[in-house]
């Protein structure tokens, strides 16, 4: 499945795309076990989402996440939630351009780790 998103530099859309597709895309697919049996029957059994990007999302001010970290870690909490493995999900950043500000947004995002979401 491919969803394709233009977000046009603007962080707090990027996080409100990143939360509509972790809670009404992702969350729903994960496996949801009764007695060891996955009962969902839309899971997937492991899950890979590219998010191809320069990452300029709040503008040349910001060194965070610009808000994006904030659907990541509902994803982590109910990926913890569940017990299901923290492989269940892998999130990848692609960035493509020279873009200073994405860069360190990116960067953030890459080194940051439970604690920082």
């Amino acid at each position: 499945m491919g969803v394709a998103v233009n977000v046009a530099g603007d962080g707090e859309l990027m996080e409100n795309r990143m939360t509509d597709l972790i809670n009404n895309v992702i969350i729903p697919r994960l496996p949801y076990r009764l007695s060891g049996i996955s009962v969902n029957v839309f899971a997937r059994r492991k899950v890979s989402l590219y998010i191809l990007t320069d990452g300029n999302w709040a503008g040349s001010s910001s060194t965070h996440g610009a808000g994006v970290q904030t659907p990541v870690r509902s994803l982590v909490e109910e990926l913890k939630r569940q017990r299901l493995n923290r492989t269940q999900i892998s999130l990848h950043f692609v960035r493509f351009g020279e873009n200073e500000s994405g860069r360190r947004i990116l960067e953030w995002l890459d080194n940051s780790g439970p604690h920082d979401l």
